[in-house]
């Protein structure tokens, strides 16, 4: 995206990348710039910086991840936009590992593509329940190395209208599965939230009431909060059903939370053996409110509305 440009106040040509200038780091006068600007605003106590159209370069290391973590001590948040987890056809995608050598401490996590995230991939048979499992493991592996992933709900840009009011993509249930979304990859830790304002205005009342629910919902307990452990409850095979236990970092919280991925309601079965959840106990319904249905055995079911979830506190031995 970069091209030359004339300038008259210079009355010479220069490079410019997307909208203004591009730096040459070669130049000592650019490297300098670059580090001003980023000390300006570490001066102000922000605690990170995510490189638009970024590149893993040992030659941009210096002022993508040395100069900011050394600067302020305070704790950074460091990625590029094109960091990812899993390498897809983009060149600037890399694994997890690769990011957290490199020195970011936060990723994609799945890859840089708008329209396609974990949530999307499970719901239209892209992978079954053992990859969503593997998908989400990558928070995990973050998680462990005291860094973080993210993904966005699906939305759409473009450089030509990406102000401008174009069509955004949307699932088939839009008001429906883009709140299940948000309960499945914020739910497991995974920073989320909405790419692009301009679409988000134009969701339905409903949508944003029950897709800020669970945001809500994510914050307030500290077993949903990216620092909490994650860990798989079986609940049958393939594509159409998944659940996992999240215990706080303090231990004092544990969440299991199940899902349908079908369009039609189900009876969903999980086998709490070996989980450390504790059976004859009635779970708190983190999300709808009041008691969720009393665990009675190791063998418990809920019964979930097409794309439908459950968010319950539960006890522990």
């Amino acid at each position: 995206m970069s091209s030359w440009a004339y300038s008259s106040t210079a009355g010479a040509f220069y490079w410019s990348l997307w909208f203004g200038p591009g730096f040459d780091y070669d130049l000592p006068g650019n490297a300098a710039e670059v580090a001003r600007i980023e000390k300006f605003w570490l001066d102000t106590g922000l605690d990170g910086f995510i490189w638009d159209v970024g590149l893993m370069d040992p030659a941009l290391q210096k002022y993508q991840i040395d100069l900011p973590k050394s600067y302020t001590q305070n704790d950074k948040w460091l990625t590029l936009e094109m960091a990812g987890a899993v390498p897809g056809g983009n060149p600037l995608a890399a694994d997890a590992s690769t990011c957290l050598k490199y020195g970011l401490t936060s990723w994609y996590n799945y890859q840089d593509d708008y329209a396609v995230n974990d949530y999307t991939r499970i719901v239209t048979g892209a992978i079954d329940a053992d990859g969503l499992e593997a998908a989400l493991s990558n928070a995990d592996f973050a998680r462990e190395n005291g860094c973080t992933t993210r993904a966005w709900s699906i939305w759409g840009d473009d450089r030509k209208t990406n102000l401008i009011p174009h069509t955004y993509p949307t699932y088939p249930d839009d008001d429906v599965m883009r709140v299940q979304e948000a309960a499945l990859l914020a739910g497991a830790g995974i920073h989320y939230g909405a790419g692009m304002y301009d679409q988000y205005i134009r969701w339905s009342t409903a949508l944003r009431a029950k897709w800020h629910q669970v945001l809500r919902t994510v914050n307030a307990n500290k077993a949903l909060l990216p620092s909490a452990s994650r860990t798989r409850v079986p609940a049958g095979s393939g594509q159409s059903v998944y659940a996992m236990r999240r215990t706080s970092a303090d231990s004092s919280q544990t969440v299991l939370l199940i899902y349908n991925f079908h369009s039609t309601a189900a009876n969903v079965t999980v086998d709490l053996t070996g989980t450390g959840i504790t059976v004859n106990r009635v779970p708190i319904d983190l999300y709808n409110g009041g008691n969720g249905a009393a665990i009675s055995e190791t063998s418990y079911s809920v019964s979930l509305p097409g794309y439908g979830f459950k968010m319950l506190q539960v006890s522990t031995n």
